[in-house]
């Protein structure tokens, strides 16, 4: 991912407004803003936020199971959700997934694992877009 406001070919990574979070536990990796934050849900190690630095939470990452290793896209129906979904072909680390139609849910799989990023509502709409679409695209499974 390159930085919009550097000169190229200055890459995002590189910068002092982003840092790689790595979630050595659980296998992933991905782009964040600097000044931002990871909380563990205590009672969940699956799930992580992340907050903005004023405290919104505005990204959850949670995994769940693929014990059959199923396609992705099959694994998402067999578990009956509702939002309609599609493919997403490659993010920049060349992992494919599938996304809502909202934009506001994507998943990611590897095999016995799913990873859902989902984009929180602060107040009563999605705020960071962009910086959510950063997230999905810096989004890497490790291993």
């Amino acid at each position: 991912l390159y930085n919009p406001a550097g000169v190229a070919p200055e890459r995002l990574e590189e910068t002092t407004n982003v840092r790689r979070f790595k979630n050595e536990s659980l296998g992933y990796s991905l782009l964040m803003p600097t000044a931002w934050k990871i909380v563990a849900d205590l009672e969940n190690p699956d799930i992580i936020t992340i907050q903005t630095a004023t405290g919104e939470t505005v990204v959850s990452i949670s995994t769940a199971e693929n014990v059959e290793k199923r396609p992705l896209a099959e694994w998402y129906q067999s578990r009956n959700f509702s939002d309609t979904v599609s493919a997403w072909e490659n993010n920049k680390t060349g992992l494919s997934g599938i996304i809502s139609q909202d934009h506001l849910r994507a998943y990611f799989g590897s095999g016995r694992v799913v990873y859902k990023i989902e984009h929180k509502e602060v107040g009563s709409k999605p705020v960071y877009n962009r910086t959510f679409e950063m997230m999905l695209n810096s989004f890497a499974i490790n291993g």
